[in-house]
């Protein structure tokens, strides 16, 4: 999912509840897995349901920082994480995924560069 960084209150809750949607796990489930990440029993299906009913996230509703982690383990989704971010890190997360992918690139280049250098035979020694 492309996310637009925080404009407001309800961008949170809407990445919040599409990633509770889009999971694997119901919500209790997923309330059931972030208590098992914490080691504690501090979240309820009611707590995320009530974090999921639009308007909440304008008012003062407390989500612990501590539960973000555990929220996107559960869900199997990082979107929330990314939208705290802010643009400033999500942008030097970017640069790193890019120099990732071009260095994973360059290696399968070079790889087929020596097959076509130095062709082996099929015993894998390198053909005279």
């Amino acid at each position: 999912m492309a996310i637009e960084i925080g404009k407001s209150p309800s961008d949170y809750r809407r990445v919040f509840v599409d990633s509770m949607d889009m999971s694997k796990r119901n919500r209790a489930e997923i309330a059931e897995r972030m208590n098992a990440i914490l080691g504690d029993h501090t979240v309820t299906k009611t707590m995320l349901d009530e974090h999921a009913r639009p308007g909440n996230w304008e008012r003062e509703l407390r989500f612990p920082t501590r539960w973000l982690f555990a929220f996107c383990e559960a869900t199997g989704s990082n979107d929330l994480l990314l939208l705290a971010m802010g643009p400033h890190l999500r942008q030097r997360l970017e640069i790193g995924e890019r120099i990732l992918c071009a260095s994973s690139l360059l290696k399968e280049a070079f790889d087929v560069t020596m097959k076509i250098v130095a062709p082996k035979d099929k015993k894998g020694k390198k053909k005279t």
